[in-house]
Order: C-alpha cells, then structure tokens, then sequence
C-alpha cells in the first residue's frame, strides 16, 4: 500500500476547511492527546488529518517524524481499518525518534458519522500493558471525541460562516439598492453594473430560501399551534400543531381572517384588538380566550402574540403561539361548580358543619354553625374545635401538646356530647367527625346537631311508651278474651245446642271438603241418613221434653257407637246423618245395622224406640253434595215406607250390596 493511496482513501470532512478547523481547536486536541498518552503509558502522540490541497495526511497535533513510512509498511494501519491496531515499531521508527526502548505503536481511525475516516490518531508506547481492552477502548472513545469535536467545531465555523455571509448578502443588497436607486435617478446605470447586481441578489436569494427553509423547518415543528397573520388579520402561515389543534384544512384558513377561521362571538372583537396591538408595536403574552375548530367544537386557548419587524423596524406581520387549555380549564370549571355546591349544601344545610385544620384551629363553618355557636365569623376563625366542644376532649386519643390532634376514638361515628355557645351556653348536640386531605395535608369536617329539642321529645316519648306499654298489656289481656269468647262462639255456632252434636251447617261442611277429598285421590265414601220411627207420635203421647231426652239419648248412642273419623251430625228434627270417609256401601251397611240395633236394645221408658236408615256410597262417581244426600235421603224414605226400623240402600248400588 502506497501513501498516495491512503490519502486517497480518506474522506474528508469538509476538504476545503478541515485542517482550518483542526488547527483552531489545537488547544482541546493537544488535551486530547495529553489524555491519550496517560491512558496507553505512552511517550509521544499525533493527530493527522487530510490535507485537500495536497492529497497527504498533515500533522495537526505533535508530529511524530518518520510516521508515515512506518505506516507505509503496516497493512493494519489501512485506512479502510475502522478498529484500533496495534504493532511492534520498527527499527527507523526508534532511530527517527530517539527512543530505543519502544516497543508498542498505536493507531485509531477518525471516522466521520458518514462513515468516511478523516484521519488516524497515532500513539507510540514504550509500555506493552498499555494494549489491554480497556486501554484500548478509552482509545477509540477518545479517537471518537476528536471526531465529534471536529464536526461540532466546523458545524460552527458553518454557521457562523453562513450568517457572516447572510450579513454581507444584506449589506450588499442594501448598498445595492441604494446604488440603483442613485443610478435610475441619475440615469447612469450601466448595464454591465446592473448584471453584475442581478448576480449579487440572486445569491442573496438562494441565501435568502434557506434562511427560510430552516425558519420553516423551526416554525412546523413548533410543539405549540402557531399561525403568522398580515395587518388586516389574515392567515398567512401556520404549522402542524394548529391543525391538529383546530383540525382545519388549506381551504378553511388560507387567507382567512383570524376571527372568522377560529374565533366565537364571544372572541372576534378580542382577535381584533389583538390584532390592533401588535401592529401598534405591543407584545402579547399569556392571554386566555374561547377559539373554535373546523367542526364547532370550542377550544380554551392561552396566547401569546408578537409583532414580525423588517430590518427598519416597521411591524410587516404577527406571530401567535396558542396553547391547548381546554382540559385545564374545564378542570377549573368544575372544581369552581364542585365549591359552589359544596358552599350551596353546607350554606342551606340545617346541621352544623365546621371545618378544623390539623392543629384543631376552625377553618370554616356554615350558617347553621353561627347560628347554634352565636359567634360571628371572625371570632370563629379564632377558636379551635375544642373551643365549641369540650365533650369531645373525653373521646379524643391521649394528646401531646403541639402535635397534631388524634380523633381515633370518634372518628366516623356519630357521638352525643355538648357544645360550649356564646356566654358559656351548653346545648346537646350530636357529632360525627370524618377526616380529608387537601395539598398533604389532613382536615377534619364535624357535622354538628343540636339534639336539645330530641331529648326532650324523647322523654315525652319515653312516658308515652310506658303508658302504651300498660295500655298494650291491657289489650292484649282483653284480646286473649275475645279470642277465647271466639272460639266458644265459633265451635258454639256449628254444634246443635239441644244434642251436643254438630249441627247441618257444619255437616254441609265437612261433606264438601271429603267429597273433595274422596275425589282427589279416588277413596271412597258412605253416608248413612237415620231418622227415628214415629217420633210425632212420641211427643204427641209423651210430650216434648220426653221427646227432646229421646233426642238426647239416640244422639249420644250415635257418638259412642261411630268410629273416630266418623262424622256423626244432627240433620234436622228427629232425623241425624253420619258421614263415613274412606267406606264402601258394605262397610256403611254394617256401620248401619250396629246404628240400628245400638237404639232398638235400649230398655226406653215410656215405649220402645227403634230407627229407620238410609245408606249411600259414592262408588266411583262424584256426584255433587247435595245429589249424595239426595241418594241416602230416597234411601231413608224407602225405609220408613217398608215398615220402618230397617235399612235401605241408594237404588243406584249394586245389587249384590242391596241382597246383603
């Protein structure tokens, strides 16, 4: 590899003015290198950059004599190398430098953030230890902090070069104009002068659009919805945060007044004057307004605007900065309606409230608290919340003066104590105390209820429920009697009063429900009608309280001689019936002729008693109440027809049940 071809290799960062710049930061670079040759233990150090004008790398930085044919030799110094190498120095470079001791060379590429390596940093050490990693890697950190030195320091150098020449566009333009100015007036403008300006502007043009691309580019990426204006209000420019803010399109701003584009009717006349001021020379800053995007919906803004001034100093134009306030402000809103209602329910509340800082001391209390306390406000403000309730001392957590108050014992609870009013006044009150925080710092809010007039309700409650407690004793006394008096009256109301027996109605009972049940679950049923022979007769011989003993008689001979669920009932008259549930018609006709001959062997004294018997059974029909009686009452009557003291069954029964 030839030197000629290394150079050729490099890319400069700028060609035409990078040893310039290298040389006006040789003060940071000879640091740089003084750094270096701490880190690599080394004895001497170089930079080198590429020189455009002769195609060789140039010592910017302590030369080090002979390098370069020692690099000549040394494929690992390449420039195409991007990594720090490290080789044994020859013989020359020891001679060169006077050094016979050496025995480590080091060289790390500068590279451009392009890519393209600018130039080598060399160090040559006597100390082999130097070549570790971490050595190493400081080396090329180091070589990379040159590079960006470099860049920034040219970046610099560029721009001040730039605005230098922006500078002198100006000044040329200016004194161009004045010179045209002077020649048109007198008519002496030469043609050649005049092309030779048309070329001046025209690079002070190009100067021109670039200052205004990189203020297009500072102004569109502006975090803030900004928009420049003429001085009748138009729209003339704006970035990319405006339409996201206003979502509006070219069509809807380009040349549209301020106030008809994003202005409400509220704001068009604050546009306006905005507008007024800053072409009158004023700044603007930090103002709030009411704007309005594309599709209605209104935006809180805060703005601050700023006149645009030619080099004269003449207001040409306006810039506004708009920032989104929306969500603050209705934060603000609501925050202000949540204070007014809370002002609006604690002002109209009946209870009082009072609100205490951390140390006790009364903050706030509504109108009902200045009522009950008889304080004014200001006197208020001055006490603490033991002040107006010493009761509260006694529930309180041990204290310990200064520190703040601990109200463990009644907090969110309500308690009954007393309340100290003006002139030492005590009323009864109740009091629940909850707690709040507010910028870290804890509140306490007491709602207090003045429960004098209670207590004394009260107590007047209390006597009345003692005399109602006397009256309820009372009355239930009275009201177990009359349930017990009902009870009489109820079992009195279906027996027959003469017999003891139930009576019709309760028989018209009793047949419905188990005809009921004899249908429900198919069980059978037999009713049996008696009536006793001659009876007229009996009371017309004997007289009718004979004849009521007889009743007598036969009914408690029909109660001793039927079966525990069966339902004996005196019908009417001399006639009785005897309800028979789960019996067939030859269980009822055998119940019968017990019922029959029960009476006929009673020794009666006047004459011998007998009756006549009528037996039905349901046999798997469901005929109505008043039909089964029927069937038992035809049965009856055949019976009493056929000489009487005999038994007779329905005419619908099978014969071999009529035959028994």
């Amino acid at each position: 590899m030839t030197l000629n071809s290394l150079t050729n290799d490099l890319a400069p960062l700028e060609p035409a003015s990078l040893y310039s710049v290298a040389l006006s930061c040789h003060a940071e670079l000879t640091d740089t290198i003084q750094i270096a040759l701490v880190l690599m233990n080394a004895s001497a150090g170089a930079l080198y950059v590429n020189d455009s004008a002769t195609g060789y790398p140039v010592a910017v930085v302590e030369p080090i004599p002979g390098v370069f044919r020692y690099l000549e030799d040394q494929q690992d110094f390449s420039p195409a190398s991007r990594a720090v190498s490290v080789v044994s120095p020859t013989p020359f470079l020891r001679q060169v430098n006077g050094a016979e001791d050496l025995t480590c060379a080091f060289s790390a590429p500068l590279v451009a953030r392009t890519g393209v390596a600018i130039g080598r940093f060399v160090i040559i050490s006597d100390d082999c230890s130097a070549r570790s990693d971490a050595a190493m890697a400081a080396l090329e950190r180091l070589a990379g902090q040159v590079v960006l030195m470099l860049e920034v320091r040219a970046s610099r150098d560029e721009l001040k070069e730039v605005a230098l020449n922006r500078r002198r566009v100006i000044q040329i333009l200016e004194e161009r104009s004045e010179l045209m100015e002077i020649q048109i007036r007198e008519s002496g403008v030469q043609r050649q002068e005049l092309e030779t300006a048309v070329v001046e502007s025209n690079v002070g043009q190009t100067i021109y659009e670039f200052a205004s691309q990189r203020f297009l580019e500072l102004f569109q990426s502006l975090p803030v919805a900004t928009y420049c204006f003429d001085n009748e209000g138009r729209i003339i420019e704006w970035n990319r945060a405006f339409d996201a803010l206003y979502a509006a399109s070219s069509r809807d701003l380009l040349q549209r007044c301020i106030w008809d584009a994003i202005g409400t009717d509220e704001s068009k006349g604050e546009l306006k004057t905005l507008v007024d001021r800053i072409f009158s020379g004023e700044s603007i800053e930090a103002i709030e307004m009411f704007t309005v995007d594309s599709i209605g919906e209104t935006k809180d803004v805060m703005c601050s605007a700023f006149p645009l001034k030619s080099a004269n100093g003449t207001v040409v134009g306006g810039i506004s900065a708009s920032v989104d306030i929306t969500g603050r402000k209705a934060a603000e809103r609501a925050l202000q309606e949540s204070e007014l209602r809370f002002r609006a329910v604690t002002e109209s509340a009946h209870d009082s409230i009072v609100t205490c800082s951390e140390d006790g001391r009364i903050v706030f209390w509504n109108h009902a608290a200045a009522t009950l306390f008889r304080y004014d406000t200001d006197h208020a403000l001055q006490l603490t919340l033991q002040d107006i309730l010493p009761g509260l001392s006694n529930l309180m957590e041990p204290d310990v003066p200064g520190a703040p108050l601990r109200w463990g014992n009644c907090m969110n609870r309500t308690v009954e104590s007393f309340a100290q009013c003006l002139r030492h006044h005590d009323v009864a009150v109740e009091v629940t105390v909850a707690t709040w925080k507010a910028n870290g710092r804890p509140y306490y809010t007491a709602i207090i209820r003045d429960i004098t007039i209670r207590h004394s309700h009260e107590a007047l409650m209390q006597q009345e429920l003692q005399q109602l407690s006397v009256y309820s004793g009372e009355l239930e006394f009275h009201k177990g009697r009359l349930e017990e008096i009902n009870t009489k009256l109820e079992v009195l109301a279906k027996l027959d009063g003469m017999t003891g027996l139930k009576n019709h109605a309760a028989f018209q009972e009793k047949l419905a429900s188990e005809l009921c049940r004899a249908t429900k679950y198919t069980m059978p049923l037999a009713i049996i009608m008696l009536d006793v022979d001659r009876f007229k007769d009996f009371n017309d011989a004997f007289g009718h309280v004979a004849g009521d003993e007889v009743l007598k008689r036969v009914a408690d001979l029909l109660k001793s001689t039927a079966r525990s669920n069966d339902f004996v009932a005196r019908y009417g008259g001399e006639e009785f019936v005897i309800l028979l549930p789960n019996t067939t018609l030859d269980g009822a006709a055998q119940m019968a002729e017990r019922f029959r001959r029960s009476i006929e062997e009673v020794r009666w004294p006047n004459r011998s008693i007998t009756a006549s018997l009528g037996v039905a059974a349901l046999n798997g029909r469901s005929p109505e109440a008043a039909a089964f009686v029927a069937d038992a009452d035809r049965a009856l009557y055949r019976a009493k027809t056929d000489g009487r003291n005999k038994i007779c069954y329905d005419a619908d029964a099978p014969a071999s049940q009529v035959a028994a």
